[in-house]
């Protein structure tokens, strides 16, 4: 069988890669060698007439064999599918380098390398339809380590692992996230602009349906098709080297090399979401156009958070320094541009209507809002937004500000905004007053009523101190009148001993003195 197409390609992506074909898938190879495995596999294959950019994909299970399928990927999409190779070839080989006793480094690298992997097996599965890949099972029990990306022979015949006719690509992805990728046909936008062409309309062969993609991308249409350009050159070199030009309505904020590469300076989502530009390629005096549009994602760029506790206090101030990433954008900018308050993205809270900020990005209270704990808000959310002297680049912050009670100035901060300027002034600072008055009378009240406990505590305190001390005095007393006893009862026989003893030895003397 020819397969050449399908050795070309694993040639192509072993150069680019830097990938080895695995020399022990030969007949003397261990059976339980993964590489011999997969090379009996792809040789069982009919891979006749398979075109460029034909490959397997592999999913290791656990350690008894693996699930496959073969796949082709068109030209435009190669380029999408070497990045993700070399993204999960970079991570692999920092594992293999890195040192496992490490285990914060090696574990970071183990968490991303599995990321990757995810990327991988998502990018590929977005690729087809639900119903374009099929999928079979080997077994093999106590399966080697392989690796992820890897070149295996081909042999003209499975059973006699000799006579290598070619290799093929082998990449390990996770089918469950594949199949999770695989897309509706009747949410593809290829598809959908299909269905919506009139039957009646014959389309010549150099022509395709409007709103579709290239009629040589794959069906899925998930892929931008700028490689499109980079087939065309690739096949039409010219005579000098062809030339490379960007043209179209956002083609200045775009730049192409002698490579065809194009890069885009300083592309915001919020400020433009679409770019539509063509790619020029002139060779031989003809020029290839194609149309791009390039679509950006939201992302986090531009955007921080801060959370802050503030006391209550007449008026509250958040200094910039404390929003230290917008003061630092802003600062970049010499405080150039605007600073603006708005509604809190994070729970629309409308809470910046009493706010205001100055133009070095300092927060404050208006002087007309109570700040007041006790019977006022005591939490609030905001965005506090900078936008450049550009009027393009902006930077919000998503600020949070907690308050909390000062126990010294509890429930009169009313009397901060007394005015008795007018009559109606007066009036209202009568009433605010004489409601303070009232809270100061009814704490005195309680201040009273605890000064009352605190003196009955302390007087039954005393007296239990006084009557502790008594109980001590007698316990005292009573055991210096026992001892005091105790030590008579014993003197008084001492004494009695010793007189006894006296006689005993006077009435010996005096027989002694007899006899002699």
């Amino acid at each position: 069988m020819s397969i050449t197409n399908v050795t070309q390609f694993a040639g192509a992506v072993r150069s680019q890669l830097g990938l080895q074909v695995d020399a022990g898938a030969a007949g003397s190879a261990s059976p339980n060698n993964s590489a011999e495995f997969l090379s009996k596999t792809v040789s069982s294959l009919d891979l006749s007439g398979a075109e460029y950019g034909t490959f397997l994909l592999k999913d290791r299970l656990n350690d008894e064999g693996y699930a496959y399928a073969v796949v082709t990927f068109q030209e435009q999409q190669l380029s999408a599918l070497y990045t993700h190779l070399e993204n999960v070839k970079s991570v692999a080989d920092q594992i293999a380098a890195a040192d496992p006793n490490d285990t914060v480094t090696y574990a970071a690298l183990v968490e991303e390398l599995a990321e990757r992997e995810d990327q991988l097996s998502r990018f590929v599965g977005a690729q087809f339809h639900a119903n374009e890949i099929n999928f079979s099972a080997g077994y093999v029990q106590n399966l080697e380590e392989d690796s992820h990306t890897e070149i295996v022979n081909i042999y003209d015949d499975p059973d006699n692992d000799t006579n290598p006719i070619g290799q093929m690509l082998v990449i390990e992805v996770d089918f469950k996230t594949l199949f999770a990728s695989l897309h509706n046909p009747d949410t593809c936008a290829h598809c959908v602009a299909l269905a919506q062409q009139t039957t009646d309309v014959t389309l010549a062969d150099d022509e395709q349906p409007s709103y579709a993609l290239d009629k040589d991308d794959n069906s899925s249409g998930s892929v931008n098709d700028i490689d499109g350009t980079a087939t065309y050159a690739s096949r039409n070199p010219g005579t000098p080297a062809g030339t490379y030009a960007i043209s179209g309505t956002d083609a200045a904020k775009f730049s192409i090399d002698s490579s065809g590469n194009v890069t885009g300076t300083a592309l915001r989502y919020l400020t433009q979401s679409t770019y539509n530009f063509d790619i020029l390629y002139t060779a031989d005096g003809v020029t290839h156009t194609e149309a791009v549009t390039l679509t950006l994602t939201p992302s986090t760029y531009g955007v921080s958070e801060t959370d802050v506790t503030v006391t209550e206090a007449e008026q509250i101030t958040i200094a910039n320094s404390i929003m230290s990433y917008l003061n630092a954008f802003a600062a970049a900018d010499s405080y150039n541009g605007s600073f603006t308050l708005g509604t809190a993205s994070i729970n629309s809270a409308n809470d910046y209507t009493n706010f205001e900020v100055d133009g070095s990005g300092n927060v404050q209270s208006k002087a007309t809002y109570d700040v007041d704990f006790d019977n006022g808000q005591t939490s609030f959310d905001m965005d506090v937004t900078y936008t450049h002297s550009d009027g393009v680049q902006t930077y919000t912050d998503r600020l949070h500000i907690d308050l909390t009670n000062d126990a010294l100035d509890d429930t009169d901060l009313v009397l901060a905004s007394v005015d008795i300027s007018t009559e109606a002034g007066a009036r209202e600072a009568i009433t605010a007053i004489g409601s303070v008055i009232d809270r100061m009378s009814s704490t005195r009240v309680i201040i009273g009523a605890k000064r009352s406990q605190l003196m009955s505590n302390l007087e039954r305190l005393s007296s239990v101190q006084i009557q502790t001390e008594m109980a001590r005095g007698r316990i005292m007393d009573a055991d210096y009148a026992s001892e005091a006893a105790q030590l008579a009862k014993k003197q008084l026989l001492s004494g009695a001993a010793m007189q006894m003893i006296q006689m005993a030895s006077a009435q010996k003397r005096g027989l002694l003195s007899l006899l002699s």
